[in-house]
């Protein structure tokens, strides 16, 4: 077993002996408990109840809204645990799904999350082998998805994330068989292997808020050809695109400073990249093993990080460029037409300037923009006004 997968059961253990008897709502051990012949319910308050534990043998459920006159508004850890449900429909008035609470429903196969569900406890539709269908696009008052949320759950091929949510947590659907995800822009943070393993996603587009990709979060998906880093990725985790083995056209930012180690590992399709002068840091074997990173070919600065790290691990097919400001075509020339490219691309002609490395050198003063000031700073160096910008 390898480091990430052993590292990744030895949480889950912690997780399933620890956690698992939480829930959202109140604590277990300050409840009390009433019954009929098919539920134990907890008591929230005189008005209101939620689901403890399931007891019959039904196995497509409508879940109750009330229970002797008072409302039912959730699910508590464990409720419906390695049951044999089929199907479970989820009131509008719920509010919250507990920890580990579908947990192993291995004949469910489809879930619809109501709009009022605000929280949903870790491992709640983990190991569900048969779920097809998670719907949360209706679950608009919902801000993340727990850690492990779908872990495992190997019918499923696609999921719509809801425009409000902000944060996908670690491992929320690795192991799964998602076959693309789009990811809305109001999600800014993704957790560790939140897609790992997921070996028939084939295309992800990731939000433009995201400034950090974490360690594994695309691991061992060896169908995954192309993805597009955001704009203001700084930092790339290790093993992130591990043995991503389709992987190509890779093109980095002009604000990435961190590759982690093994990022690349054994993404055995690329074949050529460009390594921006802003990466200060690049991890063990990030494009390891040593025999194939010989056969990338690596285009950097003269005197960057990464030509020092490419010369330090032997990478063979290495180009060292000048960092030209004003050379947006990349022939090596500052010219008349650099010019003509950022007015085309100010006018809307963006495969003008289609790469970060041109973005780069059009920026002639360095605000992080390209303007129509970077085009009057060339005409002058041009015309021998100024010698440099």
């Amino acid at each position: 077993m390898n480091l990430r997968k052993r590292a990744a059961a030895i949480a889950l253990a912690v997780i399933m002996v620890i956690g698992l008897a939480a829930a959202i709502a109140p604590s277990a051990s300050a409840l009390t408990i009433i019954s009929d012949d098919n539920y134990d319910y907890a008591v929230i308050s005189d008005e209101a109840l939620a689901l403890y534990r399931y007891k019959g043998t039904a196995t497509e459920l409508e879940l109750p809204e009330q229970y002797a006159g008072r409302e039912i508004i959730g699910i508590y850890s464990d409720c419906f645990r390695e049951s044999g449900l089929v199907s479970a429909a989820i009131p509008e008035n719920y509010t919250f799904i507990g920890e580990s609470a579908f947990y192993g429903c291995d004949s469910l196969t489809a879930i619809i999350i109501p709009k009022n569900i605000s929280s949903i406890g870790m491992l709640a539709f983990c190991d569900c082998t048969s779920l097809g269908t998670f719907d949360i696009s209706g679950a608009e008052s919902l801000k993340t998805l727990p850690e492990a949320v779908c872990q495992g759950d190997i019918m499923l091929k696609s999921v719509t994330i809801p425009p409000a949510l902000t944060k996908i947590d670690d491992n929320a659907f690795s192991n799964t068989g998602l076959t693309s995800v789009t990811i809305p822009e109001s999600v800014t943070k993704l957790g560790i292997a939140v897609f790992s393993g997921c070996g028939d996603l084939a295309s992800a587009e990731l939000p433009s808020a995201l400034t950090e990709i974490k360690p594994y979060l695309f691991a061992d998906c060896t169908k995954l050809a192309a993805i597009t880093f955001p704009e203001g990725l700084t930092k790339i985790g290790a093993s992130a695109f591990e043995n991503c083995t389709l992987l190509t056209g890779i093109e980095f930012n002009n604000k990435l400073t961190e590759i982690g180690e093994k990022a690349f590992y054994n993404a055995s399709s690329l074949d050529s990249l460009f390594i921006p002068d802003t990466v200060t840091a690049i991890g063990a074997e990030a494009f390891a093993p040593m025999s194939y990173s010989k056969e990338i070919d690596i285009t950097c600065y003269e005197g960057s990080y990464a030509a020092d790290y490419c010369y330090n691990n032997n990478v063979e097919k290495l180009t060292k460029t000048t960092k030209l400001l004003g050379d947006v075509n990349l022939n090596g020339e500052v010219e008349i037409l650099d010019v003509t490219y950022i007015q085309k691309y100010k006018i809307g002609e963006t495969d003008k300037i289609p790469s970060y490395r041109a973005k780069a050198l059009a920026d002639t003063n360095g605000d992080g923009e390209i303007a129509i000031r970077d085009a009057t700073l060339i005409q002058m160096f041009i015309a021998g006004i100024i010698t440099e910008f």
